[in-house]
């Protein structure tokens, strides 16, 4: 991956490959959605590449970070430590809907819901339509 386009997205000398950057929200958004977040714990979904983590850590106490896949968990926590965050993210490597996995970090403030936007074609399915969140996810998601 061109270290110049992810340190454009992403305004760091972070790494990326080609499908965590795709997936990757800019740093421009990741911050204003970042500033709506300042609460002691903050669970996040679907962590990808870590950016978002990176801003969320920024002005959350401490942020709960869960991925299914080990190879991005793995690539978040390098960016997270990159930018010095490390201690303020607890990195949680399963099924963001697997409420045993999740029992230990409760209570949490607030959840920011990341699903892989990057992920197009037939196979695309909304997870989070019809939720039991409250307010639902899927009118977040609108």
């Amino acid at each position: 991956m061109d270290p110049k386009a992810i340190r454009g997205k992403f305004g760091d000398e972070f790494i990326a490959t080609e499908r965590t950057f795709k997936m990757g929200i800019d740093r421009r958004f990741t911050r204003l959605i970042a500033s709506r977040f300042p609460y002691p714990k903050v669970l996040e979904t679907c962590t990808g590449g870590g950016f978002s983590t990176i801003s969320i850590a920024e002005f959350a106490g401490h942020v709960v970070s869960v991925e299914i896949d080990p190879s991005h968990q793995a690539q978040a926590r390098k960016n997270v430590e990159l930018a010095g965050l490390l201690d303020r993210v607890s990195f949680v490597l399963g099924d963001a809907l697997d409420e045993e996995l999740l029992s230990k970090y409760v209570p949490i403030d607030a959840a920011f819901l990341d699903p892989d936007w990057a992920v197009t074609g037939p196979n695309h399915v909304f997870r989070f339509r019809r939720s039991n969140t409250r307010p639902p996810a899927d009118l977040l998601l609108d």
